[in-house]
């Protein structure tokens, strides 16, 4: 069996990291392949949409099937302190120096 699982958010800053496929009960099923994805964004209206095709191996006794979303909240830019030197030829040298008033 194949399923196809897709959702579409307009003007809301939503981030989906993936789709999760789980039982009546919440348990992720384990008999599942991913059959391709997709995702789009439109700046002009701010919409995103996402879609997933999965592959159920064996469905059968399964009556109730959920759909989980995994999506990262409260996200915020932070500063990143960052330590490197670089140069195409190796490093480059440490020529410069801070003044002092």
């Amino acid at each position: 069996m194949q399923v196809t699982v897709a959702l579409e958010v307009e003007g809301v800053p939503f981030d989906l990291e993936c789709f999760e496929l789980v039982d009546g009960n919440g348990v992720p099923l384990k008999n599942i392949e991913s059959a391709g994805t997709g995702r789009s964004f439109s700046p002009k209206d701010q919409k995103r949409s996402w879609n997933h095709n999965f592959k159920i191996g064996n469905a059968a006794g399964m009556e109730k099937l959920r759909v989980r979303l995994k999506y990262k909240a409260d996200m915020e830019t932070v500063d990143v302190p960052v330590d490197c030197k670089i140069g195409l030829g190796g490093l480059l040298p440490q020529t410069f120096a801070v003044k002092q008033p």
